[in-house]
């Protein structure tokens, strides 16, 4: 079957079915992805939705070349390395070989390929990254942004 198909089709299976939260309570994943920084912080965008079409379904950590992405998300909890009740994903986008074909955005690649490993839905619920600043940062930078403002 082509990838292009074997993603529409998921996308229609995962919508019918809803997520089982007693299946998945407690299921521990570590995300792995060492691309360049861009990919990463689609890759939040998939970590938040996760979490918010499966609510207490998953306790997810990260592994990436873009640490500093990760700082201050509330959607992570710390797990260990090869933990026995831990799964490590190595996270791929192949959805992103078919946006010339289909109307895919990169920051949806990373929700069909976690979608159709994890069978649980991914849906997204915002159209960008999630990156989260701390309180520091946030009040901080509203000078910065005015200077630059003019």
């Amino acid at each position: 079957m082509g990838d292009a198909r074997h993603i529409l089709m998921t996308r229609k299976a995962l919508a019918a079915n809803e997520p089982d939260p007693v299946h998945d309570e407690g299921r521990r994943l570590v995300l792995r992805n060492f691309q360049a920084p861009g990919d990463v912080l689609m890759l939040t965008a998939a970590v938040r939705d996760l979490h918010r079409t499966n609510p207490g379904g998953f306790a997810i950590d990260v592994r990436t070349s873009a640490p500093d992405l990760w700082a201050h998300n509330p959607y992570l909890t710390s797990l260990p390395d090869g933990g026995n009740d831990v799964e490590v994903i190595d996270c791929e986008y192949p959805a992103i070989h078919e946006s010339n074909r289909l109307p895919v955005h990169f920051v949806e690649a990373f929700h069909s390929f976690l979608s159709m490993r994890l069978q649980r839905e991914a849906k997204l619920t915002e159209f960008k990254g999630d990156v989260h600043l701390s309180e520091q940062e946030r009040e901080n930078s509203l000078p910065h942004l005015e200077a630059l403002a003019g």
